[in-house]
């Protein structure tokens, strides 16, 4: 699905806002774009305005948008519209005008739920003891923390034995209790790497470094969350379209408030709070 500029008709009411004139739709949170679009948008780039919609037809061209001017205010920071409302031309490379910047919140991610099992530890006299969940792990799970660990080939643990046959009954569990000898010739049991790589929920960003220890150990440094928009950040503005008219400067009146579209017959547009974009 692509995002295009559509123009809207003119409206019949009279006066009537400003929304009336963009040419696309706004998403304001995560949700609503990935609603839209049915992925998730672009991580939020702090260093970058707000920019909740996005233009897909530009390609890697140098599009210009019509928007209405705004002006610095230097004692808060915020950005506000010119008054009189004026149209001013926004330059903006294609790639930028296709991609949003939507900050909706720190992500989060799902916490990691340990189904039960029904594995026990049994022998020659019967079950010893039941098999804590935590441990277990399947073996994609084992083969992707092997690789990434450089270890060297996953095994599934086995008891000593000794004189009573102890060993796992796992009981139709597909998990098991896997380990394996990591670069550093240390035993890793997969089950405790789970639950360290997943301390932010299962899918947090991170990864794994070795620490200064002797021998080095591997350890889990999950991913600092990404800054939010600063309390007055800007967003970038709304392309709108032309006024019905042959001229781009629309006459407007003695109120700040209102101006009209320059054909007869047309109506008045009346500026929605015409104060800060932030």
């Amino acid at each position: 699905m692509q995002s295009l500029p559509t123009p809207q008709p003119q409206p019949t009411d009279s006066p009537y806002g400003l929304s009336l004139l963009n040419l696309f739709k706004e998403y304001h949170t995560p949700a609503a774009y990935k609603a839209e679009f049915g992925v998730d948008p672009p991580q939020f780039d702090a260093s970058k305005p707000i920019k909740l919609w996005k233009d897909d037809t530009q390609g890697n061209a140098l599009a210009s948008y019509t928007v209405l001017d705004t002006v610095l205010e230097s004692s808060t920071g915020v950005r506000r519209l010119v008054l009189p409302p004026t149209f001013v031309e926004m330059p903006l490379p294609g790639p930028q005008a296709a991609q949003v910047n939507i900050w909706g919140g720190a992500q989060t991610f799902p916490a990691r739920v340990i189904a039960p099992t029904p594995a026990w530890i049994t022998g020659d006299a019967g079950d010893i003891s039941p098999v804590n969940p935590m441990y277990l792990s399947s073996l994609a799970e084992a083969e992707a923390l092997n690789t990434a660990l450089a270890g060297g080939g996953v095994l599934s643990y086995v008891m000593g034995a000794g004189p009573d046959n102890f060993h796992v009954d796992y009981r139709g569990d597909t998990r098991q209790l896997y380990y394996f000898i990591d670069s550093n010739d240390q035993m890793q049991m997969v089950g405790f790497l789970l639950a360290a790589q997943s301390v932010n929920g299962v899918g947090s960003p991170g990864a794994w470094t070795l620490n200064a220890g002797q021998p080095p150990m591997w350890v889990w440094s999950p991913a600092k969350a990404p800054s939010g928009p600063a309390g007055n950040e800007s967003v970038m503005p709304m392309p709108l379209r032309q006024l019905y008219s042959a001229s781009n400067t629309p006459p407007f009146g003695g109120s700040f408030e209102r101006f009209t579209e320059p054909l007869v017959g047309q109506p008045m547009i009346e500026l929605v709070q015409p104060a800060a974009r932030k």
